[in-house]
């Protein structure tokens, strides 16, 4: 059996859930603009480089596709 005071704490609680709720969905939405933001500010950003890219570092060795001077493959 409960008693008075956890009841009357349960209720508080209850009569509080609502506005609680409301401020984390606002968080969340918030955060979600702040996501989309970056995201709109990366993709520009990769279409800045992406004209500039090497065709590909690595192969599919993991090594480098074009050879240097003096660099020597080891293979363990």
């Amino acid at each position: 059996m409960r008693s008075v005071a956890q009841t009357m704490t349960l209720q508080s609680a209850g009569r509080r859930l609502p506005e609680k709720t409301q401020h984390l969905r606002d968080l969340n939405q918030h955060n979600g603009w702040l996501l989309e933001g970056q995201i709109e500010r990366n993709q520009q950003a990769l279409e800045v480089l992406k004209p500039h890219q090497e065709p590909t570092l690595y192969g599919a060795d993991g090594q480098t596709s074009v050879s240097h001077r003096g660099g020597k493959k080891i293979s363990i």
